[in-house]
């Protein structure tokens, strides 16, 4: 304050006395405080495990605001995270460290959220919650905190493989099945050990499990239940020790499944530790006991060489109540009637009509037509029954025409026959003509549990046994680095039509040939004889790609003369290529028939392989490119089906596609893959195991 004059005047609040006149000055000093704290909003949260059960892309976020009088337009941060909230901190971002720290987080503008991302391969635990400590610090040296938690938990739902069962009713007229009962290798992402699955009949959580004081076994959808309850068939008993529920099934159950044909649809389910769960219905046959004595039948299918066959239907026809009935075989080709009615007459026989260009290719012509022209017969009555396509009981020029239509997907199944042909391993056969045989296994009067009863599966037109018939034993074909070279010259004949003149440099010893060529072909208009005698009965059109057949004996050297020639519409600038999309693209050299591939000289095709194959949950589809540029993976089910596409920029030279088994939703099996880039496409194929 200014004063001139008289004056007179007491500030007794500055503690400051003027008296008299003259000039005084005072200096007050005027502090402005902001005391009001950062607000902070936080959130729980839970994050996905990936097919690794490690958490992956993790991002953990807070938001601040700062709303006093002189409220700061920035706060700055410690974020302390303590897995397992064990109370000793793991990883600690913060504010106030120099811009180029590992774990330096920038200051927030006030309203705004800060979001963190955690390191990779944390890891999951089912129910361990993880703590995060958010301080927000303003300009006036306020600070709060608050807490928030997060998991890493598994969210796929367990993988259900059930066995379809038989049982007999006790005397009692119930029986006790307990759930895992019904397992047949059910499996889960993130469990290592299948032990630590759990097996129930409901989706209901075992009170027991939650509550490990609970005294009481039996629980239903209300909660804990009682004995009474359970002996109805009302409830379900729990042993945590076994992970599995049981259930007792009477006389209702049974007369439910009489009205069903003889099954009872039972849903069993099975649990992760982390509570996701997934079922699948099974048939339980119910059988009425009373009293009588029972035995069991069973056996295995396999083929000649012994590799069992699953998914194959066997069929137990009696006149005993409740006949014919059916199972399938499992992994292994065995299978099992349970419960059999002692002293009745049973026949058994299998039944398998699928797959049927599973090991035949056009090797198996050759050898059939070297046994037709006594050259070098067949060895054994199963090769016979597999040779006879036309299933005339006796081997023909017929059975290798229908076969070669069969091949080249003019066939999609022989008209005659079935896929695949059983008879009872110990049926004394002539190795020379077996014809007729018979495909049933007769019992006549059962009086024990008979468990040998097996048969030899043989696959119609396979005669050098190269059948898969489980993707865990696909055999290992032997190839040698021997290639079979085809020049194939390719004439503008105008108006969309070319002409493709094939030759070869090394055509020595050829007994056959097959193979798949891409072509982005519309039309097939002609096949031309050259120095091969080929006819349009060797050759078929199927997506664009052509697909060639062909033997012969002409086993002398043709090395660059004009072979054959096929005629076509094409679209112009696409190049052909060899690919094992429909066939594999293969010949058969000397008189040892050895496999060799073919091959395209001058042209450059990428090179593919994938590593392993079968593989279970990882592998690698291994590129080599030849030229710069926007590469396309498409991988499609043995139905057809798009289930994988990746889009890379590749440099030349050798790159990986990576494949993981959670992408292929439809689990285990066959499937097909080709690699395109703006010029030309190679196809093969992989299996995918369990």
């Amino acid at each position: 304050e200014n004063f001139s004059g008289p004056a007179q005047v007491a500030f007794d609040d500055v503690g400051i006395e003027i008296a008299g006149c003259g000039k005084y000055e005072h200096t007050q000093v005027i502090k402005l405080i902001d005391t009001e704290k950062p607000v902070v909003t936080v959130t729980d949260s839970c994050f996905a495990a990936n097919v690794d059960c490690v958490g992956t892309g993790i991002e953990i976020w807070a938001g601040a605001t700062d709303n006093g009088v002189c409220g700061s337009e920035w706060i700055k941060w410690d974020v302390e995270v303590d897995m397992y909230s064990d109370w000793e901190v793991d990883y600690t971002f913060t504010s106030f460290d120099s811009a180029d720290a590992d774990f330096y987080i920038a200051p927030t503008g006030t309203g705004e959220s800060i979001h963190i991302p955690l390191p990779d391969g944390l890891p999951m635990g089912c129910g361990s919650e993880h703590r995060v400590r958010w301080t927000a610090h303003d300009g006036c040296g306020n600070s709060t905190s608050e807490t928030s938690y997060f998991t890493i938990e598994d969210k796929k739902k367990p993988t259900p493989y059930m066995l379809n069962l038989s049982t007999a009713l006790m005397e009692n007229g119930s029986v006790e099945l307990w759930a895992s009962d019904f397992d047949a290798g059910s499996f889960d992402n993130c469990t290592v050990d299948s032990e630590f699955l759990l097996f129930t009949f409901s989706p209901v959580v075992p009170p027991q499990l939650l509550n490990p004081s609970e005294e009481d076994p039996w629980y239903d959808a209300d909660g804990v239940a009682s004995e009474n309850d359970y002996e109805d068939g009302d409830a379900e008993l729990w042993d945590g020790d076994a992970g599995t529920s049981a259930m007792i099934f009477n006389e209702d159950d049974l007369a439910a499944a009489e009205a069903n044909g003889g099954l009872l649809p039972v849903e069993v389910y099975v649990w992760d530790l982390c509570g996701n769960y997934d079922f699948a219905v099974v048939n339980l046959k119910l059988i009425d006991n009373n009293g009588a004595a029972r035995a069991h039948v069973a056996g295995r299918v396999a083929t000649e060489s012994g590799e069992g066959l699953p998914g194959v239907t066997m069929q137990a026809l009696s006149e005993a109540p409740g006949y014919p009935v059916t199972t399938e075989t499992v992994v292994d080709g065995e299978y099992m009637f349970e419960y059999n009615p002692m002293y009745e007459d049973y026949i058994l026989s299998g039944e398998k009509n699928d797959d049927w260009l599973n090991g035949v290719t056009t090797l198996d012509i050759v050898l059939i037509q070297q046994h037709v022209l006594g050259i070098q017969e067949l060895d054994s009555p199963y090769k016979l029954i597999a040779a006879d396509a036309n299933n005339d009981e006796r081997i023909s020029g017929v059975d290798l025409v229908q076969l070669r239509k069969l091949i080249l997907g003019l066939f999609s199944e022989l008209p005659n026959n079935d896929s695949w042909r059983f008879m009872d391993k110990d049926l004394a056969m002539d190795a020379t003509n077996p014809w007729p045989f018979s495909e049933d296994m007769i019992i006549n009067d059962l009086e024990e549990d008979m468990l040998s009863e097996d048969f030899v599966a043989v696959k119609t037109g396979d005669v050098n046994g190269s059948v898969v018939t489980n993707f865990a034993n696909t055999p290992i074909e032997s190839r040698t680095s021997t290639t079979l070279d085809f020049n194939v010259e390719e004439i503008d004949l105008g108006q969309g039509e070319v002409e493709l003149r094939f030759s070869s440099s090394n055509f020595n010893e050829v007994a056959g040939f097959q193979f798949t060529m891409e072509a982005n072909a519309s039309e097939i208009t002609s096949v031309d004889a050259g120095a091969l005698e080929v006819s349009p009965s060797n050759v078929s059109l199927i997506g664009g790609s052509i697909l060639m057949s062909w033997n012969g004996l002409n086993a002398q050297p043709l090395s660059d003369e004009f072979l054959f020639a096929i005629r076509l519409k094409k679209e112009k600038n696409k190049e052909i290529s060899f690919t094992n999309r429909f066939l594999n693209s293969e010949a058969y050299l000397g008189t040892e028939l050895k496999i060799v591939n073919l091959s395209l000289p001058g042209q450059q095709p990428i090179q593919t392989f994938v590593s392993p194959n079968p593989w279970k949950s990882k592998a690698e589809i291994n590129v080599e490119i030849l030229h710069a540029g926007q590469v396309t993976l498409e991988v499609f089910s043995a139905e057809g089906e798009l289930v994988l596409k990746q889009e890379k920029f590749l440099s030349e030279g050798a790159h990986k596609f990576a494949l993981e088994a959670s992408e292929f939703n439809a689990g285990s099996g066959l499937y097909f893959y080709q690699i395109s880039d703006s010029k030309q496409v190679t196809k093969d194929k992989f299996i995918l195991l369990d």
